[in-house]
Formats: structure tokens, C-alpha cells, sequence
């Protein structure tokens, strides 16, 4: 099912995230907020009007498209090419790493990690949670990436 649109291309959800898109891009880091990204033009992304996590992360992709926070302790990926880090298309494709998990990482929608590989991911396109590669546990973190963030 279409969901929305990258850079004017069509995003497509079932259970993956299909993304085509490109855009040009230079690498920056702000100390004061131990930010570093990719610094392009913005361009639209688009995940669901309807899912409040997925609209956020669609404007926050939409303004900085794959990033790291905090001495780079937290990743947040990137939709298309080029960015920083995993695109979001291929890291929660099941044959990229999921399908190790025996669908105990089914539902997820991906779309950072810690340091330690923790998964920040949206769950059943409604609340965020962070998913530990190492038992396969799921913390709820809230309803909103302003949750998460908090």
C-alpha cells in the first residue's frame, strides 16, 4: 500500500519500506548540539498522515536526512540516496537482517539505533519502541517521536 512520497517518488508499506529517491549532499557536524548530518537541500518525505510517529519522522527526514546524535550515541537513518548511515528501505527489508529474528522483529519500522545496536523503531505504525538485538525484547518509549526524544 502507497503511504506517501520521497522527493516526489512513491513510498509503498508492507511490512518494508520501499524508497527511490536522490538527493546531493555535503556533511556537516554542529558541536553545540552534537549533531552530525548530511546538509542538502530539504526535500519532502512523506510516511502516512495518518501515523502520527511516521508523520514525524517524515518531517524530521524531510529537514535532515540521516543523522547522528550525541558523539554519534544514537543514528537516525536516512530515506534514499545519499545520506548518512542505513537507508531505511534496505535496513528493514527482512532479508537484510530480520529474518534472523523468526518474526520477532516483525511489525517494526526501524528507523535509528544506539550505539550498541539498540533499534529505535515504530511499532505497528502506532508507538515507538527500542528493540534489543540481543534478546529480542521491545521497550515501549511512547506514542510520538517527541516521546522518544524525551
Amino acid at each position: 500500500m502507497e503511504v506517501g512520497t520521497v522527493g516526489g517518488h512513491g513510498v509503498v508499506w508492507d511490512g518494508d519500506l520501499d524508497v527511490v529517491g536522490e538527493s546531493g549532499a555535503y556533511g556537516g557536524f554542529d558541536a553545540d548540539v552534537g549533531l552530525q548530518a548530511r546538509h542538502d537541500q530539504p526535500r519532502p518525505v512523506e510516511l502516512d498522515a495518518d501515523s502520527e510517529p511516521l508523520a514525524e519522522l517524515a518531517g524530521l527526514l524531510s529537514r535532515l536526512n540521516g543523522f547522528y546524535l550525541g558523539n554519534a550515541g544514537v543514528q537516525i537513518f536516512r530515506a534514499g540516496d545519499p545520506g548518512v548511515g542505513p537507508e531505511l528501505q534496505t535496513w528493514n527489508a527482512a532479508h537484510t537482517w530480520k529474518h534472523t529474528y523468526h518474526g520477532l522483529a516483525d511489525n517494526l519500522f526501524c528507523f535509528g539505533q544506539d550505539l550498541f545496536g539498540v533499534q529505535f523503531a515504530i511499532e505497528d505504525r502506532r508507538r515507538v519502541v527500542a528493540f534489543d538485538p540481543e534478546t529480542a525484547h521491545r521497550d515501549p518509549l511512547g506514542d510520538t517521536l517527541h516521546d522518544w526524544a524525551a
